[in-house]
C-alpha cells in the first residue's frame, strides 16, 4: 500500500479512515470480546454490554457471508505453547481491508485498530515490511491468504499474542501465510488458527531467505501446518505447537528438518507428524539434526531417501524412519557422523516394524574419518543390497562401535577399510536355535555379522581368517534399547568379505 506522499519506502500506519479513503469499504468490524472481567476499553458508541453484563462479543459486517452476513471475531488463547497459555487482551477497535491490497510501502498494522478484517489476498511487495503489532488480530475472509515477498515482522508477547485467524472458526477457511522465494521475517507469539487448506500448508515456506518461527501455535489447518520447499529453511524454531491439525505438522527437506528442536510439540508420535521429502546434504554443506521428540519419518510412500554428498551429523536420541525402499546413502563426498556415545541412542528404522522393509544405510567409497556410527541402532532394512541393514563399499572408512542391526534381512556386509569396529551386535536368524526356545530371543553366540573387513559378531564360534577378527561380547544392553529392538531378528548373516581391511 503506498503511503500520502505516494513514494515507495514511507512508513504507513494504516488507521480507519485511510483505509476507508483508499479502498473505499462500508464494511465494518464490531467490537470482539473474551469473558473477561476487564472492560472493553472501546469508545462508549462501541460498547454494547448484554444483559447478562459480559464483554461484548462483535460482529463483522459486509464479510464473505453476503450483504448483512455476521462474523464473530473473539479474543484468543495460545493454548498449547509448551511454554505455557498466552492471552489476548479483549478486542478493542476494528478497521476492514477488502479490497486485496497490495503493501508497497513499509507499514504497521494495529497502532489504530487491534481487529482488521482481510477479505482477500494480502500481498507484502519485495523491499517492504510490513510489522503487525502485539495484541493485534488480523482476520481473514474466506480464501484469503497473506503472501510476504517482503518481510513480516509479526512480533508478539505472551501478554499480548498476534492473532491471524478467519472470520468463521472453520478448519482450513482462510489459505495462511506464504512465504515467497524473496520473503522472510518473524513470527513470534503468534496464533494462526484455520489457515491453510488440504492443498496448501498454513505456512507456506518457499523462501530462501531468513524465517524465524518461535512461541506460535498453528491449529485448525485442513491440512499440514508448516511446509518448507526445497530451498526453504528456517533461521530459528523453537517453541512451538503444530498440533489439531488434519494433515502433518512439518513437510520439508532434510535441510530444513535440521531448525527442528524436542521443545516443539508436534503431536501425536503415532501419527507421524514430521515428514523429510526424499533429499540430498549438498556437497560442502553441514547439516546437523537433532531429537524432536518424535521419529522422522523419511520419503513415506515409498518416494526415496536422504543422500548424504556434505557432512549430516546426527545427535544423540534422533529417531528417523524410512519409508519403503528407503535410503540413507553416504556418496563419496560425504560423510555421516551418528555418534550416540554415552546418550541415547540413535534409531535408524522403518515405518513399519518387518524385515528388510526399507534399504538401508549404505557409505560409498567414503574415505572421510568422520564417518561414525556410535551407539546406532539400524532394524527393519534389508530391501536392497543383499539384504543388509549396512552396507560398505570402496575404499570407505568406517568407525562402527556399539551398534545393533536387528529385524533386517541379513546382517551387515561390505569391502570398505573399517576403522574400528567394536562391541556391535547383529541378533541371529529367526532359524538359529536359543536357549530359551524363543525365535526372536537374546543372540546366540553363533551369530556373525560382517560390517567390513576385520569384523564379525560378538562370541563369533567360527575361525577368523585374514579379513575378520573376533569382537568383544557385548555384557548390556545399549542406553534405552526396548527389548523388542535387542533380541528382534535378521534373517540371515553375510558371508566376510575376502579383501583385507586395515
Amino acid at each position: 500500500m503506498t503511503g500520502d506522499s505516494g513514494e515507495k519506502g514511507d512508513s504507513t500506519v494504516i488507521d480507519r479512515r485511510r483505509v476507508l479513503g483508499l479502498l473505499g469499504t462500508t464494511g465494518a468490524i464490531g467490537l470482539a470480546g473474551c469473558n473477561s472481567d476487564t472492560g472493553s476499553g472501546g469508545d462508549d458508541e462501541d460498547d454494547e454490554s448484554d444483559p447478562n453484563g459480559t464483554t461484548p462479543t462483535g460482529t463483522v459486517g459486509g464479510g464473505t457471508g453476503g450483504v448483512g452476513a455476521t462474523t464473530t471475531v473473539q479474543a484468543k488463547a495460545l493454548s498449547a505453547l509448551p511454554s505455557g497459555s498466552c492471552e489476548q487482551s479483549p478486542r478493542t477497535s476494528e478497521t476492514t481491508l477488502e479490497a486485496g491490497p497490495r503493501i508497497e510501502s513499509d507499514t504497521t498494522l494495529g497502532s489504530d485498530a487491534d481487529v482488521i478484517l482481510v477479505e482477500s489476498l494480502l500481498t507484502v511487495t519485495s523491499g517492504t515490511t510490513l510489522t503487525v503489532e502485539p495484541g493485534t488480530t488480523l482476520a481473514f475472509g474466506e480464501g484469503a491468504s497473506l503472501q510476504i515477498e517482503g518481510t513480516l515482522s509479526a512480533a508478539g508477547s505472551c501478554s499480548s499474542p498476534i492473532v491471524l485467524t478467519g472470520t468463521a472458526d472453520r478448519a482450513g477457511y482462510w489459505q495462511g501465510i506464504r512465504f515467497g522465494r524473496n520473503g522472510g521475517g518473524t513470527l513470534d507469539h503468534v496464533l494462526l488458527e484455520n489457515g491453510g487448506t488440504d492443498r496448501v500448508a498454513a505456512v507456506d515456506l518457499q523462501s530462501d531467505g531468513i524465517v524465524s518461527m518461535t512461541n506460535t501455535e498453528v491449529r485448525g489447518a485442513a491440512g499440514d501446518a508448516v511446509v518448507v520447499a526445497q530451498s526453504g529453511a528456517f533461521g530459528s524454531f523453537s517453541g512451538n505447537a503444530l498440533a489439531d491439525n488434519a494433515g502433518v505438522a512439518f513437510r520439508g527437506t532434510v535441510r530444513a528438518a535440521a531448525a527442528l528442536d524436542e521443545a516443539t510439540a508436534y503431536g501425536d508420535a503415532d501419527d507421524r507428524p514430521i515428514v523429510v521429502a526424499a533429499s540430498e546434504v549438498p556437497e560442502g554443506e553441514t547439516i546437523s539434526v537433532g531429537p524432536a521428540g518424535v521419529p522422522y519419518t523419511v520419503a513415506p510412500g515409498g518416494l526415496g531417501g536422504i543422500t548424504v554428498a556434505g557432512t549430516l551429523a546426527v545427535a544423540p536420541g534422533t529417531a528417523m524412519e524410512f519409508g519403503s525402499d528407503g535410503y540413507l546413502t553416504v556418496a563419496e563426498t560425504g560423510e555421516l557422523t551418528a555418534d550416540a556415545g554415552g546418550g541415547d541412542p540413535i534409531t535408524f528404522g522403518g515405518t513399519q516394524e518387518t524385515r528388510g522393509f526399507w534399504s538401508g544405510v549404505a557409505f560409498a567409497r567414503t574415505d572421510s574419518t568422520a564417518n561414525v556410527l556410535r551407539n546406532v541402532v539400524v532394524r527393519d532394512a534389508g530391501a536392497r543390497d543383499d539384504g543388509q541393514g549396512l552396507h560398505v563399499t570402496g575404499n570407505t572408512r568406517l568407525t562402527v562401535e556399539d551398534c545393533r542391526f536387528s529385524n533386517n534381512d541379513a546382517t551387515p556386509s561390505g569391502s570398505g577399510r573399517t576403522r574400528r569396529c567394536r562391541r556391535s551386535t547383529a541378533t541371529p536368524s529367526r532359524t538359529t536355535p536359543h536357549p530359551s526356545g524363543r525365535p526372536d530371543g537374546p543372540p546366540d553366540s553363533s551369530a556373525r555379522t560382517t560390517v567390513s573387513p576385520g569384523t564379525t559378531t560378538a562370541g563369533s564360534t567360527s575361525s577368523p581368517t585374514s579379513s575378520t577378527a573376533t569382537l568383544s561380547p557385548r555384557t548390556r544392553p545399549t542406553r534405552g534399547l526396548t527389548p523388542a529392538s535387542r533380541y528382534s531378528s535378521n534373517r540371515a548373516a553375510a558371508a566376510p568379505s575376502a579383501s583385507s581391511g586395515r
